[in-house]
């Protein structure tokens, strides 16, 4: 079991309250997986919340896929 050091660089929010965070493709796959596993083990509650964190766990996976398609 192997943990990545993970690098980012976080500019400043911008006008519409949005970070911009750059990070290596390792520091992608451990945040999938994190949402992936909050997902699965969703305890109910706030179906928003839900929501936003399939979004963000499909998105983070639309990221992978580019990576691969782009880098194979």
């Amino acid at each position: 079991y192997r943990i990545h050091e993970v690098y980012c660089r976080v500019r400043l929010m911008d006008q519409e309250g949005y970070y911009h965070i750059e990070l290596p493709i390792e520091g992608i796959r451990l945040i999938h997986t994190g949402l992936s596993q909050a997902v699965q083990r969703w305890p109910g509650g706030d179906a928003q919340e839900q929501e936003g964190l399939i979004m963000m766990r499909d998105n983070f996976y639309r990221i992978i896929l580019e990576h691969r398609f782009e880098n194979a």
